[in-house]
């Protein structure tokens, strides 16, 4: 079994369907022999695998597999990592299909140097966001925190959206500072509560202020 086919939790004696998945997938993937590829619609499936390049192709994918969406089943979305083909998706943006569906993100995983999954999951199943150290390292944050290491990487719309002069304070702050800077961001319910608190942050890094909750 492959690193990969273990982070998508492609465990032995499982069933799983691949939706448009890239040519040189299945080997990349790797996956133990007694772990079966089958059709969408196949009884006691366990997960699903969809490979989309925007949020249209989502929407239009998303009305076929619907009926074969469980509360059970492990359910990935491979999306285009930034800079390798067109998109629009991206891991705090324009999942408002899902969301329609009661669907939320929960965890992410690196599949290539092209592809990202995110993994999604019934609302009613999902605890309350925790943004603690050990959650982190398991839910989508993982992108941008590493409790580890201590690092905290600004996500591509604050980089595109904050001044130089902004980004150059971020920088400059203890780690913990960073989180809390970037989990307000990504905590965000909507997006235009999000577009404000950016708009909030890069006030608040130029008038000295080392975190959110700074007064």
């Amino acid at each position: 079994m492959s690193k990969l086919s273990q982070r998508l939790q492609m465990k032995p004696g499982t069933r799983w369907a691949l939706i448009n998945p890239p040519a040189n997938y299945a080997a990349v993937l790797d996956v133990p022999e007694d772990v079966t590829i089958n059709a969408v619609d196949t009884a006691g499936l366990n997960g699903i695998q969809l490979f989309v390049q925007n949020s249209e192709a989502l929407k239009i994918s998303l009305k076929a597999l619907k009926p074969f969406l469980k509360p059970d089943t492990i359910f990935w979305v491979m999306y285009p990592k930034k800079n390798t083909l067109p998109t629009d998706l991206q891991m705090t943006r324009h999942w408002g299909v899902m969301d329609e569906i009661g669907w939320r993100p929960v965890q992410s995983a690196a599949v290539d140097d092209t592809w990202t999954a995110l993994r999604f999951r019934p609302v009613e199943l999902v605890k309350p966001s925790d943004t603690n150290n050990a959650a982190i390292k398991a839910n989508q944050f993982a992108e941008f925190i590493n409790p580890e290491k201590r690092t905290v990487t600004l996500p591509p719309e604050l980089s595109a959206a904050l001044t130089t002069t902004a980004i150059d304070i971020f920088e400059k702050l203890a780690y913990t500072h960073k989180k809390e800077y970037v989990l307000w961001i990504l905590t965000a319910k909507q997006e235009q509560t999000r577009l404000n608190r950016i708009e909030k942050m890069q006030q608040m890094l130029l008038g000295g202020k080392k975190n959110p909750s700074d007064k």
